[in-house]
């Protein structure tokens, strides 16, 4: 298949040292925190209490949906605490499970059996996708919709990560086995896996030979390609646009088929617990970008510590990547199954001055690759214009960023268009 691409986006460099380089393991350190909330369904319900004595892959965590995604314990040790006061990268306040390491970090098998949406419940599956939603409900939907397409995304949303380069070359066999799994459960009759051209020479000749009938699908990476409904319109030649107000999810009935990520498959094809991710850790100035192998609840500084980093005072650690990532305020801040990456931002990458007044210049409108006019939508948001914003199709901005960082006015147009729709949701959750 020919590469693709759409139109807008921002042509950023994505390829680095560490794409390069094996996955890294991460020692998870003494203490660990497990916050009841990694997806986007509810909050999990602790199942064990204060000085409980816990072994790795423990269900500490269960979910109230029927096909949610249940929390275990990285690490065998002691439950020291169990807190309702956590707070989350994102801001949100929420319950968490706090352990001291006591013995080894052991990985546990999920017990597949004829029930699979059942054992990925259990299991504490995820699609580690910008959106975060249990695998057990993205499945079920696909089979209730007779989805007969999957495509697997070894793109990373994030500029400047490559830990899905990394998965699929390392642990091609989870990915297929992972993807032998879907097929079967669904019925798939056509599988493709893309990927970034310009990264298309780590995989081998030998391992192209085992695809089988998965179709390699190469794409001239431009941010942001990895979203979900471009990969849909590149690869299935399918418009998808979101219509209903402030749903950010896209659904399997929207475009006849199934995206997951490729290290969701990997651990799908593992049949281990879910306790684990790989992400990458990279900062601005190029003195650090590796991929690494970290248990869920490790806090980022332990990662910095393995990649023998030292943080500046001034530098900023972003969660999640320089274009939609999220600051964070502690580096003891713990790794989670909704974390896409780490980016350090150094000081002189740090943008100071205040916000100007929008110039009409359209710079943002030549970027959106949803073809969208986000100085109106930020506008009509800023003056509290919810109705206005909406009929510029707010709920189609799927939250890339682009406009933002072409803005010469500085105007955090994503800030507004995020808010905008937190205002919508909360005007309708009252109706």
């Amino acid at each position: 298949m020919n590469t693709v691409s759409f139109k807008g986006g921002l042509k950023l460099p994505v390829t680095g040292p560490g794409s390069g380089r094996p996955i890294i393991p991460v020692p998870p350190g003494e203490q660990v925190v497990v916050p009841m909330k990694q997806d986007l369904g509810p909050e999990c319900e602790p199942v064990v209490k204060k000085k409980q004595m816990v072994q790795a892959g423990e269900l500490i965590g269960k979910s109230p949906l029927e096909h949610g995604a249940c929390l275990h314990a990285p690490v065998s040790g002691k439950v020291i605490n169990v807190t309702k006061s956590f707070i989350h990268f994102s801001g949100k306040r929420m319950s968490a499970v706090i352990l001291a390491k006591d013995g080894p970090t052991n990985k546990a098998r999920r017990a597949d059996g004829d029930d699979l949406l059942g054992s990925l419940f259990l299991g504490g599956l995820v699609d580690f996708d910008k959106d975060t939603v249990p695998l057990p409900i993205k499945l079920d939907e696909a089979k209730l919709n007779h989805v007969d397409s999957l495509i697997v995304n070894a793109m990373d949303v994030e500029p400047f990560f490559s830990s899905r380069i990394r998965v699929l070359t390392e642990r091609l066999h989870d990915v297929l086995a992972g993807i032998k799994t879907v097929r079967d459960f669904l019925n798939i009759k056509q599988v493709f896996i893309v990927f970034d051209q310009e990264l298309g020479g780590l995989i081998s000749d030998h391992q192209i030979r085992n695809l089988g009938d998965v179709i390699l699908v190469p794409l001239k990476y431009k941010y942001p390609q990895a979203i979900d409904y471009l990969l849909v319109k590149a690869v299935l030649g399918k418009e998808v646009m979101c219509t209903i107000p402030c749903r950010d999810i896209m659904h399997s009935q929207d475009i006849d088929g199934l995206v997951l990520s490729v290290d969701t498959l990997a651990s799908l094809g593992s049949r281990l617990i879910s306790t684990e991710r790989v992400i990458t850790v990279r900062d601005s100035s190029g003195r650090l970008d590796e991929n690494v192998q970290v248990q869920i609840g490790t806090p980022v500084n332990k990662i910095l510590e393995t990649c023998s980093y030292q943080l500046d005072p001034e530098s900023r650690i972003v969660a999640g990547g320089p274009m939609m990532g999220q600051t964070l305020a502690d580096p003891m801040m713990p790794v989670t199954k909704d974390l896409q990456g780490i980016f350090i931002l150094d000081k002189k990458h740090i943008i100071q001055s205040q916000p100007g007044t929008c110039i009409k210049c359209g710079l943002c409108v030549d970027v959106c690759p949803a073809r969208l006019m986000p100085f109106m939508i930020s506008g009509s948001v800023e003056n509290a214009e919810y109705d206005q914003a909406q009929k510029y199709q707010l709920s189609s901005c799927f939250e890339c960023g682009c406009c933002t960082y072409v803005c010469p006015s500085n105007i955090p147009l994503l800030h507004w268009i995020q808010f905008g729709k937190f205002e919508i949701f909360k005007q309708r959750s009252k109706l």
